[in-house]
């Protein structure tokens, strides 16, 4: 199961063009497979503030 979210989501981020969709893939990834919390993962990785994770 988590092998297969990893494929779906990292094939997602790949294919999408968008750099906002991008980003939140990007989050949903750090927050659900690497197990990091959001708002670490938006301030440190995105620099964006934590609400916007």
């Amino acid at each position: 199961m988590v092998i297969n979210t990893i494929t779906v989501l990292n094939n997602a981020y790949k294919k999408e063009k968008d750099s906002n969709v991008k980003e939140r893939i990007l989050l949903v990834r750090r927050v659900k497979i690497d197990k990091q919390e959001a708002a670490s993962v938006a301030e440190n990785e995105l620099h964006r503030s934590r609400w916007w994770a």
